[in-house]
């Protein structure tokens, strides 16, 4: 139990720092295209900025529904589990 216990804190830091690299990694590219879009009057890296940006916010969004959705699948089975006379 103990192993099991440990490999998933395994898998769950690996999939937590998949997420920030990748989450980040759209950060820092809509400050630079922004910024240098700004600096240099350019109107095309100034876009391609904002669609960093709203790459960014499309991941933070997939990633709040699937935790909503694994607490309501959490939730409805420990009410099956209760109604059905489990511990």
């Amino acid at each position: 139990m103990q192993q099991l216990m440990q490999g998933s804190t395994y898998v769950s830091a690996f999939i937590s720092l998949v997420i920030s690299i990748l989450a980040f990694y759209f950060l820092f590219r809509f400050s630079s295209l922004a910024k240098t879009g700004i600096g240099n009057a350019n109107p095309a890296k100034l876009t391609m900025g904002l669609q960093s940006l709203g790459r960014y916010f499309k991941i933070w969004g997939i990633i709040m529904f699937l935790i909503i959705a694994l607490f309501v699948l959490s939730s409805l089975g420990s009410m099956l589990g209760i109604a059905f006379g489990g511990k």
